[in-house]
């Protein structure tokens, strides 16, 4: 039995290929990544909304528009990770959306526990992605921008006003879908390079 599982394991990673069309769809995640992350930064000060409804109803749309431009797509490396956090950004930025009577604790820490979530996930999408290019770093970079971001929420600097939420949502996407957008030109390099 033991030894079944490794045979099984590489089984599934030989039909487990990047193609040509994974490094486009990883490009249009990663500008749909940066343009919430934009639109974070912008909304911090004209949006109307509580803080906790305006991160909430964020996470909202990009784990929406992340989870509709994966499920089109055939299964890649790194498929999983990302719809599995595309499903999680989602659930939690309903609850902040339609609840959006948190205090500044409560969605410190929810952020930060975002953060977390998204660094550990970025890192399961990172080590997924190791053998098809070696630009997987830049995702690997973006697991430590998240853990440096879930601890200046929780150190409360430079405060807890809402712009700062709002700020280190927008860098958390922005950068998120930079790193995305890097790593998908290095796949599509590496693929004609091989063809």
């Amino acid at each position: 039995m033991a030894d079944r599982l490794p045979r099984l394991q590489r089984k599934a990673d030989a039909q487990v290929v990047m193609t040509d069309d994974h490094w486009r769809l990883l490009v249009l995640q990663g500008a749909g990544l940066v343009l919430f992350g934009l639109g974070a930064a912008v909304l911090s000060n004209a949006a109307p909304l509580a803080p906790s409804a305006l991160v909430g109803w964020l996470l909202l749309m990009s784990g929406l528009f992340r989870l509709a431009s994966g499920f089109g797509a055939e299964i890649a490396s790194g498929h999983w990770s990302s719809m599995l956090l595309s499903t999680l950004v989602i659930l939690y930025g309903a609850v902040l959306a339609f609840y959006p009577r948190v205090t500044t604790l409560e969605l410190t820490i929810a952020l930060a526990a975002y953060f977390i979530a998204h660094a550990l996930a970025s890192f399961a999408l990172a080590s997924s992605l190791r053998h098809e290019t070696r630009r997987w770093i830049a995702i690997l970079a973006g697991t430590v921008v998240d853990v440096g971001l879930a601890a200046l929420i929780l150190a409360q600097w430079p405060g807890t006003h809402p712009w700062v939420f709002c700020l280190c949502l927008g860098l958390n996407l922005a950068f998120a879908g930079l790193a995305l957008m890097f790593v998908a030109l290095g796949v599509r390099n590496q693929l004609h390079e091989s063809a």
